[in-house]
């Protein structure tokens, strides 16, 4: 790319990051299909996130996002969205797009979605774990790495009041000792809900959105 490009491409590249996490991390209904009926009051119970820090890779930037239908019985039936955003694809285009156009441009993200059942008292157990756990939240005199292109893990979970209070933790390749527990739990709520998706981990189809052209600010 020439430098006079870097500029432009940098701000078009991080409105597409900037859309395609807030495609990711997005509240709001389940559609009809999933909901079949039952009432949902918009906001997540858990979600959980994964961002390999690196382009052209097997795996994408993925949040797997619980959320609670509720039943005429006033049950909690808990559903998960698996969110992936296609960042390698919508790298090229954006790349392609400045270099053709010599400006800014606007693109909307390709992030495809997934919705499935979750076992309720299997998540329950997981959940009922967490209460257990325990970590350090400040550690002000130590610095154990510095690195780029490392991979971003983490989760955030959500009370049922509303507004909701919640508790973030998210880690990288190098993580605080002490953390491991959070961590081997991370993995196995992640694949108890990956698993309950359709194929397992595997293709997604794009949700259905508006187009994806790309538009110049020239």
């Amino acid at each position: 790319m020439e430098p006079s490009l870097y500029e432009p491409w940098k701000v078009s590249w991080g409105r597409v990051s900037a859309l395609a996490w807030a495609g990711l991390n997005r509240d709001g209904p389940p559609p009809p299909a999933v909901s079949g009926g039952r009432l949902h009051h918009g906001q997540p119970r858990l979600r959980l996130w994964s961002d390999p820090h690196g382009v052209g890779g097997e795996v994408e930037p993925t949040t797997l996002t619980v959320f609670e239908l509720r039943t005429e019985a006033r049950q909690r039936e808990p559903v998960v969205r698996q969110s992936v955003w296609q960042r390698s694809a919508d790298l090229d285009r954006v790349y392609q797009a400045v270099e053709q156009t010599e400006g800014v441009v606007s693109a909307e993200p390709a992030v495809a979605e997934r919705w499935a059942s979750v076992p309720r008292e299997q998540l329950s157990a997981l959940l009922r774990e967490a209460v257990e756990l325990r970590v350090r939240v400040a550690w002000p005199d130590r610095r154990d790495s510095v690195s780029s292109g490392a991979s971003g893990t983490g989760f955030e979970f959500f009370s049922r009041n509303q507004p909701p209070a919640s508790l973030r933790l998210e880690w990288w390749d190098d993580t605080p000792p002490e953390w491991q527990p959070v961590i081997d739990w991370h993995g196995r709520v992640w694949r108890l809900l990956a698993g309950c998706l359709p194929g397992g981990q595997g293709h997604t189809e794009p949700r259905a959105a508006a187009d994806r052209g790309l538009d110049s600010d020239s």
